[in-house]
């Protein structure tokens, strides 16, 4: 449907499955689920909302499932709401059966206020908050809180940005590319088993929402929205200059040609970012695997970079070219 109706944007909640069974202190991979799997959607996962009031507010270890699902330290004695750094750890987790990463991007999912059912004898979830609100959690609290920053976006890239009809890769693009990533996570690097690597990964995704970075988008920041694509073959080249050193922060997401259900591996047109710096050194993750990549430069020196979009192997493509969306910023 997404690679039909370009200008649409879905998203799914990554689950609620993230368990640390083997009990070594970290979530379990391989947890996130149908329909979250799907390659063109946004698929959320929940961080921690920072509350100390309302909710759930006991240790986990008080909860009735943890001795099953999350006994081993530092997750037993840590609470639910106390690190904005932290991955919910009922967050299901990646990666996809063909090692896709999974979910995409992660935003606050617990002791979120959401409305109340007026339903006799209904549940008031994590705890009533007088009679139309309830507290509540889960990938579920977090999809919706994304899905409101998705269409914000949208509103940017065309009143800031005049963006006509932006894409929904450009929309996941962007929030991908203004997301925080949270390493090392809420434990920090003393914790091995616990730390997050650097984005992406399967985790957080990219990171957390963030609607602060998004609204300071300016001249700094260039927005693609390839609607032709790439030809396999060909290469789109785009350049930028760095007068002074500083970062450099360029991604990449497509919304890719459907595959079979039966296909061992999901990902049907492979394009490739390729970032050249001024020293002629190439960065690029070569992946085969995502229709989405990154390349992140905290120490960009001076001079002239090259952006290109490399069309590797494109099979299935509109007009035989892949469209994507491509989003840069200089720091």
């Amino acid at each position: 449907f997404l690679f039909n109706n370009p200008e649409m944007l879905i998203l799914f909640a990554a689950g609620n499955s993230g368990v640390d069974k083997n009990k070594d202190g970290k979530i379990d991979a391989n947890s996130v689920g149908t329909p979250g799997t799907a390659k063109n959607c946004l698929t959320v996962g929940a961080s921690e909302n920072v509350t100390k009031t309302g909710g759930i507010q006991v240790p986990i270890s008080k909860l009735k499932v943890a001795k099953e699902n999350w006994s081993a330290e530092p997750i037993f004695s840590s609470y639910l709401s106390d690190n904005e750094n932290g991955v919910a750890m009922f967050s299901s987790r990646g990666p996809t059966r063909d090692n896709r990463i999974k979910p995409d991007i992660v935003a606050p999912g617990t002791n979120i206020l959401s409305n109340r059912s007026h339903v006799k004898d209904s549940s008031p979830l994590w705890g009533a908050y007088g009679d139309d609100y309830a507290w509540s959690g889960g990938t579920s609290m977090a999809t919706p809180l994304t899905a409101g920053a998705a269409t914000i976006v949208r509103q940017v890239l065309k009143s800031k940005f005049n963006v006509s009809a932006p894409s929904g890769a450009l929309v996941k693009a962007v929030l991908m590319h203004t997301a925080t990533d949270m390493y090392p996570g809420q434990y920090g690097e003393g914790v091995p088993a616990q730390e997050l690597t650097r984005r992406p990964n399967n985790d957080e995704g990219y990171g957390r929402v963030n609607m602060q970075t998004v609204s300071e988008l300016g001249s700094t920041t260039k927005l693609i929205d390839e609607k032709a694509g790439v030809s396999q073959g060909q290469k789109t080249s785009y350049s930028v200059q760095l007068s002074k050193p500083g970062k450099l922060l360029v991604n990449m997401v497509y919304a890719d040609a459907p595959g079979s259900p039966t296909a061992s591996k999901t990902l049907v047109n492979n394009i490739d970012l390729v970032v050249t710096g001024p020293d002629g050194k190439e960065l690029s993750s070569k992946d085969a695997t995502n229709n989405h990549e990154i390349v992140e430069i905290s120490n960009a020196s001076a001079g002239s970079y090259k952006i290109e979009v490399h069309g590797v192997n494109v099979p299935m493509g509109k007009d035989g070219k892949q469209p994507f969306a491509l989003v840069y910023s200089v720091y």
